[in-house]
């Protein structure tokens, strides 16, 4: 029985991770500020000297993933059947897979810290008045969330969607054996275990990240709600209270949980933005919006590579370097689990999904969050500028009172705070289901983790930010420690997309787009899919 428990059970991946995170979360409780100066060392490092690094990674992210989707290759599925999900659904649970969280806060408030500190590229380029200031603040806010941030996501996705479903060389879809396919060793457990040790702390790192942004939205959104001051006790009470949600939405699985409170999640998405898109000062707000997406545009080879060489106000390095490694470090989990659930789905259709369909979903959300800001704040409201330069706490309740100035703004700030358990949910649920996922390898193929196993993890990354914010440690360090980890995961996957599009060539290179298309057509009558060939023993005859 344990002999059979092991070989379902990654057993050395769980002791590494699970003494690595209770390593780091001992040393946060016992020596708070030097665990923090430790990991900022490095942080430091790849943030500011690897910034070239970082903004060429990410440049060769894009183009490679733009590269597919132009090319025949991009008419490729993943897998021979069809989509399991609605488009509505799938591209519901791809928004809110990632980064959705985090949207609210920074997609209300970011445009405030760049209006703050301009990037000096913008200040250099001649007179700056207010009115200007305000466009590129937004701007940069958008490069940072719009189409040239998302590619990150999709590599990951495409690269193991491919391998497991197609050429079916991994036992599991995993970032870890995709890669040590890639490399040239097929099923080398130990590559593919140090990235999964890797792996397995970014997605802690990530959780622990989205809970430090998120569950503050709806604490002060409560106390505005209500008006009262919520003491740590009711906070912990609150936090148990949402993660009560997740927990019985990763114990029901992606079909009968994730899908539903995301697709719920979405709507929500949809009814704050369009309330204030039209309650708010419509015109203002879409002209704002293409004024900030055409600055962008038409300064994209600069905004995406420039680092300020002779100024050094390292403010690319901050912000735009910073924002490629933020992404990296959601990107193998949100990756994995956009392979998931996009078996039947082209590949072109899936980047194109999370190239477009997020930052739609951004437009419905963050233009107008930010635009209605914006607003408020040239109309002497709310002044979120400088709220967000006295502290963290300003900011957030300056964002709340961004939605009270909306008509019924009790009842928006209660659908605000309500979108926000959401995105909660949805991004620690996908999160933990793909480390149950690589942990779980043994399982049969097709199957999903079991829901107690799924339910374990999903308890233990709660409980990493429960317990640093019971002792006051600083949550600071798990972002810091989020950004080291995803410096390797972004060269991994720049790399990757180099290595899927040499892949794509060697097994479709001689066929036309139209015999492409013929081998992937999905009437109910189609034939058994011919075999890929693949170089290389397959990871799952270990």
């Amino acid at each position: 029985m344990k002999e059979k428990k092991a070989k379902r059970y990654d057993v050395p991946l769980i002791i590494m991770s699970v003494v690595i995170v209770l390593g780091l979360v001992a040393f946060l409780v016992i020596w708070p500020e030097g665990t923090l100066n430790a990991i900022q060392k490095p942080y430091n490092f790849f943030t500011v000297n690897c910034g070239p690094i970082d903004q060429i990674c990410n440049f060769i992210i894009i183009c490679g993933a733009f590269a597919i989707v132009l090319s025949k290759y991009g008419n490729i599925r993943m897998g021979y059947g069809r989509p399991k999900y609605s488009v509505f659904s799938w591209c519901g649970m791809v928004f809110t897979a990632g980064l959705g969280a985090a949207c609210i806060y920074w997609g209300t408030v970011e445009w405030a810290h760049h209006y703050n500190n301009l990037s000096p590229l913008v200040n250099g380029a001649g007179v700056m008045t207010p009115e200007v200031r305000y466009e590129w603040a937004f701007a940069y806010h958008w490069l940072h969330w719009g189409p040239f941030a998302e590619p990150i996501y999709t590599i990951c996705a495409v690269a193991c969607g491919y391998l497991y479903y197609n050429k079916k060389v991994t036992k599991v879809i995993d970032f870890g054996e995709t890669v040590s396919y890639f490399v040239g060793r097929p099923g080398s457990k130990v590559i593919s275990k140090a990235i999964d040790v890797v792996f397995v702390l970014s997605v802690i790192s990530s959780c622990v990240i989205t809970v430090g942004l998120g569950l503050p939205i709806i604490r002060y959104a409560i106390s505005f709600i209500f008006n009262i001051e919520i003491g740590n006790t009711f906070y912990y009470c609150l936090i148990l209270a949402v993660t009560f949600i997740y927990y019985i939405t990763s114990y029901l699985g992606i079909d009968k949980g994730l899908r539903y409170i995301s697709d719920w999640n979405v709507y929500g998405v949809i009814v704050v933005g369009v309330f204030i898109l039209f309650a708010g000062p419509t015109q203002f707000i879409l002209d704002g919006y293409l004024a900030g997406v055409s600055l962008v545009l038409n300064n994209l080879p600069r905004m995406l590579l420039w680092l300020d060489p002779v100024g050094q106000s390292l403010f690319p390095q901050w912000w735009s370097a910073f924002n490629w490694l933020y992404m990296a470090s959601f990107g193998p989990f949100t990756g994995m689990f956009l392979a998931r659930i996009s078996e039947g789905r082209t590949l072109r259709g899936t980047i194109l999904a999370v190239v477009i369909g997020c930052p739609v979903g951004f437009f419905l959300f963050n233009a107008m969050a930010s635009w209605f800001g914006i607003y408020l704040q040239t109309q002497g409201l709310v002044d979120v500028v400088s709220a967000v330069a006295v502290s963290e706490a300003a900011g957030y309740e300056a964002l709340i009172q961004v939605f009270a100035h909306l008509p019924l703004g009790k009842i928006v700030v209660a659908l605000l705070a309500i979108v926000s358990t959401l995105f909660l949910a949805t991004t620690m649920d996908s999160s933990t289901y793909t480390v149950a996922n690589i942990v779980e390898s043994g399982r049969p193929a097709g199957t999903d983790p079991r829901p107690a196993h799924r339910l374990a993890w999903s308890i233990g990354v709660t409980i990493i930010p429960l317990v640093c914010l019971s002792v006051g440690a600083d949550l600071t360090t798990f972002k810091s420690l989020g950004i080291v980890i995803a410096f390797p995961v972004l060269i991994l996957e720049a790399f990757l997309v180099i290595a899927l599009i040499r892949q794509l060539k060697k097994d479709y290179g001689d066929k036309s787009s139209d015999e492409i298309l013929r081998e992937f057509r999905l009437p109910k009558e189609a034939a058994e899919p011919p075999a890929v060939s693949s170089p290389g023993p397959a990871a799952a005859q270990e």
